[in-house]
């Protein structure tokens, strides 16, 4: 996954997602563009239904912490 952008932001959420802020793409490994928005969550746990974006599922609280 690339992600492409000016002034892209990105913010790491202790137990929580990536979130991604800003004009930006983001782009499949063969450079085909999914989605292009101002703010997407991405997992970071492996628990989500919807890979690579976050659904939430991280609050259940199982398993070890996620590191930064």
């Amino acid at each position: 996954m690339t992600v492409r952008g000016e002034g892209a932001r990105v913010t790491v959420y202790e137990n929580g997602p990536l979130l991604l802020r800003g004009r930006f793409t983001v782009e499949d490994q063969d450079g085909k563009p999914v989605v292009t928005a101002r703010t997407v969550a991405l997992c970071r746990c492996g628990r989500t239904a919807l890979p690579p974006w976050c659904d939430g599922n991280h609050k259940a609280g199982k398993g070890a912490p996620m590191s930064r």
